[in-house]
């Protein structure tokens, strides 16, 4: 084989690295999630062709496949969940991704058995990507004028999409990225050193400025884990020179960052706030809730987010009243174990365990095997990156960034040990064998990626319609969609919904009734799609039809105003005006009340008002009554008597007795 032949999956992996941060479309809604998986795709299946053609000559490790099980089990565990799965366009979408992963690491682990795989290569390719991600990080914040004396204070950052989508997963994939430069500092000398220490720190600055918790702490984590048995190593080896570099080096990095944290407190505020805290928290209280529900099958890969409103929104009322309203939602639960266990079961979550403790017991025997000086460090800095990564994923996301685990995987591939005493034979039959279902599950997912992002960029002029009003336009471009690839959108509402919304603006009631009907189907816990939908009958005259609709909703938000309203309304339709009034008074007293709340109080109020005089009961006064029926501030004071002062409601329709103008 010759040497160009040899080195070309390292210089297609490198290529791949660099082009990571660049590949972004902007006519995606995400313009760089899907992209990049399809990246990542292409790549797995270009190696795996790679393979296929050189069959002949590479060799079968006994261990190869030994190494690749957890991978594959959590693979398997995707497929079975696929079966179980209430959306199973999206559950065939993470099959697919998971088979991506699965491939690109048995493949990547292959060619390195065979010696394919040149380190040196590809971690200069992860310092270039370094530098183009930085770059363009700061062209964004140079665009968005942020360069200034209040540059990237507090909640600033989170104007930067950065060139990962997201100011934390910039500073995640820096964090795993880093073991890379750590690498090329060890091995190499002089000048080129200094220079990779230099990028080296600047990441640990970008990462200190982007103030992301997780990947702080996933980065210390590594740091506290490894460096004592490194330096141990050196400090055994006599090398006292490494061993006081290190020493005196990490401990002036480690006591310079907290130096600048505690002078500039003002420009990392971010590092101490609480409040995203206890919002995951809830998030994952939810998700916990849907474990015990679904334990074994899990609910299927990309679910998780139809089914989270499921376990009640009512916690957020006061953490973050967007979610508790249905206004803002979330596609995940930020913590990666539990998400892999609520959609995958628990087969899936213990083989996703499995694939670190695999990573760091692989780095430990290469550490035991290598003898030499400079490289018996290597796994132990690859294995930092894992430890780290381990950490970030159980407060963010970084299994649903394809680019993310792609130097995850690489990370793994090169903690694994090779050792010329392992068994190896050439069989190329069953090489094939393996190979060729490896080329079809990613071949498989690329397709599927490339059709999303094609339906996607045109969900994407759906959603400019829909934010403009222009509701022709809206069923114009959701009628050339094929909805079974992509049902549900990147906001989790699905794409029938906005067709609904589209037909009954334009007043055809019918045809927006299976809209939305079908919308429900698709996600039957979404407040706004349940809400609509009970409108529509409420609209159409089938008025218990809505109420069973606004109950639905409000066990999932129970103090949801618009939702409260509206079955208020469908009661009083209904001619039962006391419990429309009761319901009425569930809607909390706020000193500002939108116009139609104002007008269904007076309407339903009055309506109640009336019903007593007429029983001409002498439980009320008849002259308080009358009183409140006249005066619609005194209807406020009512509600605000209730609901802040506590006061009953028998003792408030006695109170206003007062002689009035």
């Amino acid at each position: 084989m010759s040497e160009s032949s040899q080195k070309l999956p390292s210089r297609l992996i490198a290529i791949s690295i660099v082009l990571a941060p660049l590949t972004s479309i902007e006519s995606l809604i995400d313009p760089k999630l899907a992209s990049r998986h399809f990246l990542v795709a292409t790549l797995t299946a270009l190696l795996i062709l790679f393979s296929i053609s050189k069959a002949r000559k590479l060799e079968i490790y006994n261990n190869w496949l030994y190494w690749c099980f957890p991978f594959f089990v959590l693979f398997i565990s995707y497929c079975v969940s696929y079966h179980f799965a209430f959306n199973q366009g999206e559950a065939g979408f993470w099959v697919g991704k998971i088979g991506v992963y699965f491939s690109l690491f048995t493949v990547l682990l292959l060619l390195r058995y065979n010696r394919l795989l040149y380190l040196k290569i590809i971690a200069r390719a992860v310092l270039v990507g370094i530098l183009v991600s930085l770059l363009l990080f700061i062209f964004e914040a140079n665009d968005k004028q942020l360069l200034k004396t209040t540059t990237l204070i507090d909640k600033n950052l989170y104007a930067l999409s950065s060139p990962f989508g997201h100011k934390n997963l910039y500073a995640s994939y820096l964090v795993i990225s880093l073991p890379f430069l750590a690498y090329l500092i060890l091995i190499s000398e002089n000048i080129k050193r200094l220079f990779y220490a230099l990028v080296l720190l600047i990441g640990l600055g970008m990462i200190m400025v982007l103030q992301a918790k997780a990947a702080i702490l996933g980065l210390m984590t590594g740091v506290l884990f490894l460096l004592p048995g490194i330096l141990y190593y050196y400090y055994r080896r006599n090398n006292k020179k490494v061993f006081r570099l290190l020493l005196v080096g990490g401990s002036l990095i480690l006591i310079s960052s907290l130096s600048v944290i505690y002078i500039f407190q003002d420009y990392f505020s971010l590092l101490f706030q609480t409040a995203s805290a206890k919002e995951r928290i809830l998030v994952w209280e939810n998700t916990v809730n849907m474990i015990q529900e679904f334990p074994f099958t899990g609910v299927g890969g990309g679910n998780w987010q139809l089914f989270f409103p499921k376990y009640g929104l009512n916690a957020f009322h006061v953490v973050n009243e967007k979610v508790h309203l249905g206004y803002q939602t979330f596609q995940r639960p930020h913590n990666d174990f539990l998400w892999v266990f609520s959609e995958a079961g628990i087969l899936g979550v213990v083989a996703y365990i499995s694939i670190f403790a695999g990573g760091l017991f692989g780095a430990f025997k290469s550490y035991k095997k290598l003898d030499s000086l400079k490289e018996r460090p290597i796994p132990l800095l690859f294995s930092l990156g894992v430890i780290a990564f381990f950490i970030i994923s159980f407060f963010d996301f970084p299994l649903e960034r394809s680019e993310h685990v792609f130097i995850f995987i690489l990370l793994l591939v090169f903690c694994i040990p090779l050792s010329k005493k392992n068994y190896k034979r050439k069989n190329t039959l069953l090489l094939l064998l393996i190979l060729f279902p490896l080329l079809f599950t990613s071949t498989f997912s690329g397709f599927n990626t490339l059709e999303r992002m094609t339906q996607e960029e045109k969900h994407l002029k759906v959603l400019i319609a829909h934010r403009k009003g222009d509701w022709q336009a809206m069923l114009s471009d959701e009628n050339k969609t094929n909805s079974h690839t992509y049902e549900v959108d990147n906001f989790s509402i699905p794409r029938e919904w906005y067709r609904g919304v589209a037909l009954y603006s334009i007043g055809d009631l019918e045809e927006s009734r299976k809209a939305f009907e079908n919308a429900y189907q698709l996600a039957p816990y979404q407040v706004h799609v349940i809400n609509n939908l009970a409108g529509l009958y409420q609209n159409m005259g089938d008025h218990k039809k809505a109420i069973n609709l606004y109950d639905k909703a409000l066990n999932i938000a129970s103090f949801h105003s618009e939702i409260l309203l509206n079955k208020s309304v469908a009661l009083y339709n209904e001619k039962e005006v006391e419990a429309a009034f009761n319901n009425l008074l569930k809607i909390e007293y706020k000193k500002e009340h939108p116009e139609n709340y104002h007008r269904g109080m007076k309407t339903i109020f009055n309506a109640y008002l009336k019903e007593l005089k007429d029983n001409k009961t002498d439980t009320y006064s008849l002259k308080s009554l009358n009183n409140i029926e006249k005066r619609d501030s005194l209807k406020i004071v009512f509600l605000y008597e209730y609901q802040i002062k506590g006061k009953s409601k028998a003792e408030l329709l006695n109170t206003f007795t007062m002689e009035l103008d």
